[in-house]
This record gives C-alpha cells, sequence and structure tokens, in this order.
C-alpha cells in the first residue's frame, strides 16, 4: 500500500507540471505596445481611454516598444498644466519601430483650430523612426501654439495627399503667442500628384481673413531631404513649401528638396504685406541648400516670389537662427484656470504600481520565481494594477509543491526558466 500511495503522490505531481509549465510560457508570449513614463502597457489604445495624454499632470515621454497601426488620430494636449504655469511636454519616441498612420491628421499638437485663438501652448517631440501614411489627411497637424521637435524620422506617404504632410494652424497672430517648428534630420517622400491644390511638404500657417491676424511661426529645418515619386502630374501638382503667414520665417540649412511645381511658394499677398518703404522682408532663408524643380516646360516657375526668399551663406547672420544648438524654448503657461492642480479623481497611469517592483506572493518559497524588473507579467486588467496572486498561477504551482523537495527544486527550475521575457524588441 504505501509503493501504491507513493506511485499516486507522483502521478499527481506530474499533473501539477502539465497545468503549471504551460501557464508560464503562456505568459512569456505577452507583449506590450508601449511604455508610458516606463510603466508598460499592453495596449497604446488602452492607455488613451485612461487619459495617460488628457489627464497628464507631469511630463509624459511614450516609447514604442513593437510596431504599431493608428486607426485613429491622436491629439497631443493635456488639460492641464505643470505647478508652475508651463505646458506638458510630451515625447513620443518610436524607438525604431514603424508607426503606421491611417487616419486624416495623424498626429495633432492640440485639438482644434480654436486652440490656436484661444492662445492654448502644448509642446511635442517625436523622434526615432519611421511613419508610414496612407490617408489623405496632414501627417503632422498643428492647431495650437507652443513647441514641436521632429528628429531622426522618415515620412513615407502612400495616398494622395489632401492638404500638407506637416501643416501649421490658422490664426490668430494677435494673441503674442508663437509656435517653434523644429526639423532636423527628417526624410519625406509622397506621391508627386496630390488630392487638391496647394499641396505641399510643409505649409507655414494658413492665413486669417485679416492678414495682421496671420499665426506667429518660426520654422527651422536641418539636414532633411523632401522628394516626390511618379511622374509630373498634369493637374494639382505638389508644391515643396508653401508659405502662406506673413508672420511666419522659415530657415533651412543643408536641405534638399525638389516638387513638379514651384518648389518655393509664397502666398501672392505676402510680397505686399512684408513690403516696407519699398524694401520686401524676406520670409525663407536657405543655407547650403538644393531645391529643384521636376517641371520641364519652358517658363515654370522656380519660386514664386523671389523676392520673399533670400540664400546666405552663414546661418549665423540670420538675427535668431542658431540652428539645432539654439536654446530650449519656454512658452508662456496659459492663463488660469488651467493652472489649477488636477482633480483627485483624475488617476493617471504613472501614479499605479509600476509591475517591475511588485514582490513575489509571500506563499512563495521559491526565491527564484521572483521576477526579474522589466519581467512581470501584465496585467489582466487594461490599467497597470498590482497583479493579485491569483492572476499568476505559476508561481501557485511552485508554492503548492512545497511538501516534495525534489519536485519543488524542478519546479522552482521551470518557473525561473519561465520568468524572463516579456518586452521583446524586433
Amino acid at each position: 500500500m504505501k509503493k501504491l500511495s507513493l506511485i499516486l503522490a507522483i502521478v499527481m505531481l506530474a499533473g501539477i507540471f502539465t497545468v503549471a509549465v504551460p501557464t508560464s510560457v503562456a505568459a512569456e508570449e505577452t507583449e506590450y505596445e508601449v511604455l508610458i513614463n516606463g510603466v508598460p502597457w499592453e495596449s497604446f489604445a488602452d492607455a488613451l481611454i485612461y487619459g495617460v495624454i488628457d489627464e497628464a499632470t507631469e511630463d509624459t515621454t511614450i516609447t514604442l516598444l513593437k510596431d504599431l497601426t493608428f486607426a485613429s488620430a491622436v491629439a497631443f494636449s493635456s488639460k492641464y498644466v505643470k505647478a508652475d504655469g508651463s505646458p506638458i511636454v510630451f515625447t513620443l519616441d518610436l524607438n525604431g519601430y514603424t508607426l503606421t498612420a491611417n487616419a486624416n491628421n495623424a498626429i495633432q499638437l492640440g485639438r482644434n483650430k480654436d486652440d490656436a485663438a484661444n492662445a492654448k501652448e502644448n509642446v511635442l517631440i517625436m523622434k526615432n523612426g519611421t511613419i508610414n501614411h496612407d490617408g489623405p489627411g496632414s501627417v503632422v497637424q498643428i492647431y495650437s501654439y507652443g513647441q514641436c521637435d521632429l528628429e531622426n524620422l522618415v515620412i513615407n506617404c502612400t495616398e494622395k495627399v489632401k492638404y500638407c504632410v506637416l501643416n501649421t494652424m490658422n490664426g490668430t497672430g494677435k494673441t503674442g503667442k508663437k509656435l517653434i517648428f523644429n526639423v532636423k534630420n527628417v526624410e519625406i517622400t509622397m506621391p508627386a500628384q496630390c488630392a487638391t491644390n496647394q499641396t505641399s511638404f510643409f505649409r507655414s500657417g494658413n492665413p486669417a481673413t485679416d492678414r495682421t491676424d496671420d499665426p506667429a511661426v518660426e520654422a527651422y529645418f536641418e539636414n532633411c531631404n523632401f522628394n516626390t515619386v511618379g511622374d509630373v502630374p498634369a493637374t494639382n501638382p505638389v508644391r515643396a513649401l508653401y508659405l502662406r503667414s506673413t508672420q511666419a520665417t522659415v530657415t533651412m540649412k543643408n536641405c534638399t528638396f525638389s516638387s513638379p511645381k514651384a518648389p518655393i511658394y509664397n502666398d501672392s499677398d505676402i510680397k505686399a504685406l512684408n513690403t516696407v518703404d519699398g524694401v520686401v522682408n524676406p520670409t525663407l532663408f536657405l543655407y547650403d541648400c538644393v531645391y529643384t524643380l521636376l517641371d520641364k516646360t519652358e517658363g515654370a516657375e522656380v519660386i514664386h516670389n523671389p523676392e520673399c526668399v533670400k540664400e546666405i551663406d552663414d546661418p549665423a547672420v540670420v538675427n535668431g537662427f542658431q540652428g539645432f544648438e539654439k536654446p530650449e524654448v519656454v512658452v508662456t503657461a496659459p492663463a488660469a484656470p488651467e493652472t489649477s492642480a488636477a482633480p483627485e479623481t483624475s488617476a493617471t497611469p504613472e501614479t499605479s504600481a509600476a509591475p517591475e517592483t511588485t514582490p513575489a506572493p509571500e506563499t512563495s518559497e521559491a526565491p527564484e520565481t521572483t521576477p526579474a524588473p522589466g519581467t512581470t507579467e501584465a496585467p489582466t486588467t487594461d490599467k497597470p494594477t498590482t497583479p493579485a496572486a491569483d492572476d499568476e498561477p505559476a508561481e501557485e504551482g511552485c508554492a503548492g509543491c512545497g511538501g516534495f523537495s525534489v519536485a519543488a527544486t524542478f519546479l522552482a527550475l521551470v518557473c525561473a526558466a519561465g520568468a524572463a521575457i516579456v518586452i521583446k524588441k524586433k
């Protein structure tokens, strides 16, 4: 009978192995989509639902952990500002991955054109990856004042673009606010034919009805390359730069760009409105740049309103231009009541305990089963929470082996082997 009891015990123990090991392996296959201020999220869409942008009360960094597709536009604008009144700084780090954007106006700074009229300021830094855009709207749509930095990006547009790849806001310049737009090491490719007329790689602000109310924009481009693909179209050809605001200054250093029609197109009103005592105030400064007109027909314009363009030998002579070495811009905070602290009911995911620091359940006797930092199994809920003990059946299996010293040692090794995982890079 003793032998029979021992055999039955071994059979039962084998059943435990059969259940526990696959559970641990399943946990290993979990992949997070993003880190938000160092906290892993399984779904970036769920993070947006929980208000990681809308409800942000501190600078927020979003880091991709895999290729993602944005089916809807993502607007970077918090309800709140910092304690000192300055806006929240959002950083979207593609981390070497590819973002596929299916939405019109895929990445937005601000939420709508009223932001500029209300002197709303926002800050976005986007860097380090590839954006494939297959919608007709803008890739980066700027609605507000503040600052937007793009760095180390490849942007591919597969559809005929309806607006502009990089599009800045509507008026109003009478608010006294300004948008600083920094673009460094960015390559853009788009079809030579667009969906509407006057589409371009970059548009420097839509004019106001009262042109003295045009938006104030300072744009700096360095080491950028803008290209079109396809034959020169008969209708709706792309322009490279479309300068519309009379209060916009654009400086380009070491850039190349080509387009089938007037690579540089200054709004017809700019020349008249920027002429003081017969002298035209340039709106575009070029330093060591190459621009190419693809349309070889006789009389095709290279620059529309060339008086508004000035090629320079040294960018240092341009008042205010310091390239990407310029000091960080400090934007002025919006007026109260936005300076009030965030309501206590607005929970941001940063306040949740990071899964990496969650201790192993006290019932576990095998120290090897304590997850290493960054390897904790994903919470079963969408929002990061401290996992309950019953959410981790693999570790419970190890704890239940305590009566069998040899079996417990074996199972502990199995669990330890399954602990490392989760954040995997392609």
